[in-house]
């Protein structure tokens, strides 16, 4: 997720729970697990914004090294 916003802005992500991110202090955070996400930001003059996004994270399946597919069996 890419919060676009020129400027020097201070960014603040929290997650479901509503707990800050630790860490993630950019207009950029990849998240890893489903849930609904929410970025803060502001900047020296008192201007402040949230925004939220509902996420689903689908299954991510890594492929063994050492297996290939030949033919029509996995070895």
């Amino acid at each position: 997720m890419t919060c676009s916003i020129v400027g020097d802005y201070t960014y603040t992500w929290t997650d479901s729970a509503n707990q800050v991110i630790e860490g993630v202090n950019g207009n950029t955070y990849t998240p890893t697990e489903s849930g609904t996400y929410s970025v803060f930001v502001s900047n020296g003059q008192g201007c402040e914004i949230t925004c939220s996004i509902s996420i689903e994270i689908e299954s991510v399946y890594e492929l063994i090294q050492g297996w290939n597919w030949n033919d029509k069996h996995i070895n």
